[in-house]
């Protein structure tokens, strides 16, 4: 999950109530705590920065971008060849 905010969060809920492995990912440390309270050990936080970002894709079988800049354009945050390390038949929303 890239983004932790409500769209993010909420996500999360959904795939952690599927009984999926969750990581959210978020570049805002204050956003990553509210989300281990929130959820209480049950998912992994990880600050979304290029290395991280590329260590979870390769483990992912879905990538969710949650991310919002208000007023403006989503941002690109995974690259095509991010992708590439997503083993195959997986999926990126």
């Amino acid at each position: 999950m890239l983004g932790a905010g409500n769209v993010g969060q909420n996500a999360a809920r959904i795939a952690l109530g599927m009984g999926a492995s969750v990581t959210v990912l978020d570049i805002n440390p204050r956003k990553l705590r509210a989300v281990d309270e929130v959820f209480q050990g049950r998912l992994v936080t990880m600050i979304a920065d290029n290395y991280n970002i590329r260590v979870v894709i390769a483990y992912a079988d879905l990538v969710i971008g949650a991310v919002l800049v208000p007023g403006g354009k989503a941002p690109t945050v995974i690259t095509r060849d991010m992708l590439k390390l997503m083993a195959a038949g997986g999926c990126h929303c």
